[in-house]
């Protein structure tokens, strides 16, 4: 791992710097580096549940290939839903805050039981734990329903915590509603002394509005908070020497583009919300060239840390415009 790190710390491994083949081998040494270093580490992981918890697991531990993704990617996709079974999951927090809320992808059809091992009377106790979904496609194209399941569980700081998810038991799932552009100054989030208040958006810009309420202020006026989704088009002159063209090893703006292009259109904004979690959803999407297919698809997903007075803003990017 460290050989490999030290690899990447060179500028070719910056997207936009190298050519096509330096970044796949660079996804490679770092894919293997990862494997090695994984396995050392689900063997530490078994070590301190089982000194933490008093839990042996029957079979090694495993985890998600990828971080901020789908069921897919992580053990619970080889489970079969049709049967009753149980999976423990450990939740490592490798920082220096404590935390009072996870988060897990789970299928859409899934429907868990939800504990947490409680150190004191050593036995799994009831949490608080909620579905959410939304739609999301996977590299292929295919669409699936992207859903996480976030629970109410402390881990402390460079501490792990236990959590029990037994298959079976009907779990109720946070609805998402789509937003009317008439009720946007109505829709908001809020939580840990803050109020996310969704203003709705400037098409033209694919910018987003928000009003923003701090209670640590103590100001009942709000401050005003934007995000856009933008992009610069490549410059591609093939016959033009005088002027780099942009490429796999430098990226080269539009001559002449002054200001960024809108990356799609805002297709949809929708609102969920339960009794621990709520998150607004915008949706982005264009159809080039008259192509079937939908392309410049984004995903952008506000909330509100449980943690820390923080909001929190996901992007699910898909391919820029070429």
């Amino acid at each position: 791992m460290l050989d490999a790190m030290g690899v990447l710390q060179h500028h070719d491994a910056v997207s936009g710097t190298a050519k096509q083949a330096v970044a796949n081998d660079y996804n490679r040494l770092l894919s293997n580096a990862m494997a090695k270093n994984n396995a050392q580490y689900d063997k530490l992981i078994a070590d301190k549940v089982r000194n933490q918890f008093g839990y042996a697991a029957n079979e090694d531990w495993k985890q998600c290939l990828k971080t901020n993704s789908t069921y897919l990617d992580c053990p619970v996709a080889s489970k079969s839903l049709n049967e009753s079974w149980s999976m423990n999951v450990a939740v490592h927090n490798p920082s220096t805050v404590d935390l009072k809320s996870l988060k897990v992808a789970v299928p859409e059809e899934a429907n868990f039981d939800v504990t947490v091992f409680n150190s004191t009377s050593q036995a799994f106790e009831p949490t608080m734990a909620e579905k959410s979904c939304y739609d999301d496609h996977l590299e292929n194209g295919e669409k699936i329903k992207n859903c996480h399941m976030e629970i109410k569980a402390d881990t402390n700081a460079q501490a792990i915590s236990l959590i029990k998810l037994t298959n079976g038991a009907k779990k109720e799932e946070i609805q998402k509603r789509v937003i009317p552009e008439n009720e946007a100054e109505t829709q908001f989030i809020e939580g840990n002394g803050l109020k996310v208040v969704y203003k709705g958006m400037d098409k033209t810009e694919s910018t987003l509005k928000f009003d923003v309420y701090d209670e640590a202020t103590g100001s009942s006026k709000p401050e005003e908070f934007e995000f856009s989704m933008r992009y610069y088009e490549s410059y591609t002159h093939m016959m033009n020497n005088k002027m780099m063209n942009s490429g796999a090893y430098a990226f080269h703006p539009m001559e002449g583009q002054l200001h960024p292009y809108p990356y799609g259109d805002v297709k949809e904004v929708s609102i969920s919300k339960g009794k621990y979690s709520q998150q607004l959803d915008i949706t982005f999407g264009k159809h080039l060239y008259g192509e079937e297919l939908e392309s410049m698809k984004s995903v952008v997903h506000v909330s509100i840390d449980k943690d820390l007075p923080l909001i929190k803003i996901d992007v699910d990017l898909d391919s820029l415009p070429l």
